[in-house]
């Protein structure tokens, strides 16, 4: 039986690490890996400075559920590049309605004394005394907590943290899509404050790690009590490693600056806009959703779902200093929703804290965010605009007037897919009907597995293996994904 031929449109970090497990799970497979854009790596990105490197998109690695991204790295040969982040970024920063920025507090007392948290006891007891019944079907975020957890807490806490991890509007995003472990901790328990003091005082059971790494051990002694990581020349790091590897072996083909321009979901040829054209086994596309409707040249039912999800842009603002300008101890600042007076911003994220030796010693870095879905028309009003704003947000927020050494404007333009109430349903609706359609038609991306490094990685392994499983004569190791 000859070897299968596989399309993996798009170069992300989906993309490349799947295929890179292909490769390595069924090396006779040929795979061409199309690109659109010039580089690899999609949204991971390190630029530098003099010494200093600074992250465009991702700026750090989760190791929470990152069992497999860790076990990514090890086979890549990073496990001695892995940078743990420094204890003072454990330090989280919200602006509270007074305008200026409080630390999330670490204690129960100082939850009582903290204008972000004072009135949350209160709605925490009764939701644990009378809790709300489960509501049937999808619920927006913002419904959810403002029920649990009562408007104070939603509109200071939940909307920042909407906005650091989405930014979106909490009260569009799915409670399902976005927190599901949350979601399911209120339906199993009756209560989301029971069920989380339950999670907090029962020890768990663990099941044995399944990850296939001899340096297991050493990757978590490397990183000893933290919860995030980089790698040595940041995050780029991992994404260059992976497009080396893939560019060696003889059965890929790599092409950048190629678009593909048709998909016919019949039998899978593609044609690209260099001119050529190819039939394949499979397709992976691991792109935007829209971007795959526009090439589909048939199917109006899966096109008009695929153009059904929403993605926002987000404006990145970076600044140095070839000094020490008193950036604040901690990981960085959220801005909520509801904070009127404070500048039209999500966050800024104080960079030479977290991961102190991407730069000099001495100098300072932080990165502003900016537009996503609650400000988005902001991405479109010129650099120097935004780097305006972004300026007054680091001496309104941070009291830090001193002119930056070093600016630098990045705009990530759809970036980042909003999980509106429905979106499982909706996800659920295009992957039957393009498995209608061709079941060799594989749909990917952040719309579908999730929208961190770790969630994409997890995606593009599994369905490596999947895809090797299939392969005659081929078998390869079964993993439990559960607590990856």
């Amino acid at each position: 039986m000859s070897s299968r031929k596989i399309l993996i449109v798009g170069g992300g970090i989906t993309g490349l690490t799947l295929c890179h497990e292909i490769q390595r799970l069924a090396p006779a497979t040929r795979i061409l890996l199309c690109e659109k854009s010039s580089r690899l790596g999609g949204w991971l990105h390190t630029a530098k400075y003099d010494d200093a490197r600074y992250e465009t998109g991702p700026r750090s690695l989760n190791r929470i559920k990152g069992q497999l991204t860790l076990q990514l790295c090890d086979r890549l040969g990073l496990s001695d590049k892995i940078i743990p982040a420094s204890q003072a970024s454990n330090v989280r920063y919200i602006v509270a309605m007074d305008g200026k920025i409080h630390p999330l507090p670490s204690s129960l007392i100082q939850m009582f004394k903290s204008p972000l948290t004072k009135a949350m006891p209160l709605h925490a007891i009764r939701d644990l005394l009378w809790p709300k019944a489960p509501t049937s079907g999808d619920i927006s975020v913002d419904h959810f907590f403002r029920e649990r957890l009562g408007p104070e807490t939603t509109d200071l806490l939940i909307s920042a943290m909407t906005a650091g991890i989405y930014s979106g509007d909490p009260s569009r995003l799915s409670m399902r899509s976005c927190f599901p472990a949350v979601a399911d901790i209120a339906v199993e328990s009756k209560s989301l404050v029971r069920g989380l003091l339950k999670q907090a005082f029962v020890r768990p059971h663990q099941p044995p790690c399944t990850i296939d790494s001899p340096n297991w051990t050493r990757i978590q002694q490397r990183l000893g009590k933290a919860s995030m990581y980089s790698l040595i020349g940041g995050l780029s790091t991992l994404n260059e490693t992976l497009e080396d590897g893939i560019r060696s072996c003889q059965n890929t083909t790599v092409l950048t600056d190629v678009e593909v321009t048709s998909i016919c979901t019949r039998d899978l040829r593609v044609r690209f806009d260099n001119g050529n054209s190819d039939n394949f086994d499979i397709v992976y596309h691991t792109g935007r959703l829209n971007s795959l409707s526009s090439t589909l040249s048939e199917s109006s039912s899966l096109k008009s779902l695929l153009d059904t999800v929403h993605y926002a842009s987000l404006a990145v603002v970076s600044f140095g200093w070839r000094k020490d300008i008193g950036v604040p101890k901690g990981f960085g600042v959220l801005v909520p929703k509801c904070v009127i007076e404070a500048p039209q911003i999500l966050g800024i994220t104080f960079d030479s804290r977290t991961f102190p030796g991407h730069v000099p010693n001495g100098y300072s870095h932080v990165t502003v965010m900016m537009g996503g879905d609650r400000h988005p028309a902001l991405v479109n009003t010129g650099d120097s605009n935004l780097t305006a704003i972004a300026l007054d947000a680091v001496k309104c927020l941070l009291g830090i007037s001193a002119e930056p050494d070093f600016k630098s404007v990045d705009i990530a333009r759809e970036a980042i897919p909003q999980f509106y109430v429905g979106h499982g349903t909706l996800i659920r609706d295009i992957l039957c009907e393009a498995s209608r359609l061709n079941k060799n038609l594989k749909i990917m991306g952040t719309a579908i597995s999730g929208v961190s490094i770790n969630d994409c990685i997890k995606a593009a392994t599994t369905e490596a293996l999947d895809f090797a499983n299939g392969m005659p004569g081929r078998t390869t190791p079964e993993y439990n994904f559960a607590n990856v």
